[in-house]
């Protein structure tokens, strides 16, 4: 099923509404934009490595080398693993830290998950999620992050089946800018 603009414009205000308590409105892109693309990055990845699951289930493939063959053959980028060898060890995608957003120290889990992005995929995303500020507990609360994570999941999966057009011609429609 393709993902309208509409539904997309939709819960960027949704997700916008909820940061209202929290941060001034000029600060809203630093926090929705870097989500939602970690949400596109993610659900494509998920996609991608679904794929390569059912292709290759009947393979006997070590862990090490299903790695390799999912990384040469399948994927573009990679979501790696956060903190680990630890009893927190997760992977760094939407999905794993959407699963945890009750837990203190959201905040601190997402930033993990967006620079271990970073640091997986320096010739693609070197420094694309900006300075992460907003991770912190002092400028955005926890329970206003997991707000606008819940709000921004219900954007349909697979945002890859948007054109590149919609994704890079989002504008704000008129009709939704506040009036001065």
């Amino acid at each position: 099923m393709a993902v309208t603009q509409q539904e997309i414009e939709n819960r960027l205000w949704d997700a916008a509404d909820e940061l209202r308590v929290a941060m001034p409105e000029a600060q809203y892109s630093s926090v929705v934009f870097p989500l939602m693309f970690w949400k596109y990055l993610s659900d494509t990845w998920e996609h991608t490595h679904q794929t390569f699951l059912k292709e290759n289930e009947d393979l006997d493939l070590s862990a090490e080398e299903a790695d390799e063959v999912e990384y040469s053959n399948y994927q573009t980028f990679k979501i790696p693993f956060i903190f680990p060898g630890t009893v927190a060890e997760s992977r760094a995608s939407w999905s794993s830290i959407l699963a945890t957003v009750a837990q203190h120290g959201l905040g601190q889990r997402v930033r993990a998950s967006l620079q271990a992005i970073e640091s997986a995929n320096p010739d693609k995303f070197s420094r694309i999620f900006g300075s992460m500020t907003w991770t912190s507990e002092a400028v955005l609360p926890g329970e206003v992050l997991a707000s606008v994570m819940r709000t921004m999941n219900r954007v349909p999966q697979r945002l890859a089946a948007l054109s590149a057009r919609v994704i890079r011609g989002y504008s704000v429609p008129s009709s939704r800018c506040p009036q001065r």
